[in-house]
């Protein structure tokens, strides 16, 4: 049996590097990656094969996420209501 044999295949590959950071996130953060925004689990995947596939680099990355939002989101702006305004 050759080693290429029996190495997985990408798209296998691909949902257990997902599952695997999905569960470190989980682990380490005690919340759903999901909660961090739909893109954040391919961003975190993503950032996982760049390093060779370090887990230290990305547990790096996952707290530092958590601590360091990227972005805040505004609040809502109320919309004001026509009906008890005056002219």
């Amino acid at each position: 049996m050759e080693p290429a044999s029996w190495r997985p295949s990408w798209p296998a590959a691909r949902e257990t590097h997902d599952a695997f950071v999905e569960q470190l996130f989980h682990h380490l953060i005690k919340q759903p990656v999901r909660a961090f925004g739909s893109r954040k689990p391919a961003e975190l995947r993503r950032a996982f094969a760049e390093n060779q596939f370090n887990v230290r680099k990305l547990m790096v990355e996952i707290i530092a996420e958590a601590a360091l939002p990227a972005e805040v989101k505004p609040k809502a702006v109320p919309t004001r209501d026509t009906r008890t305004s005056s002219p």
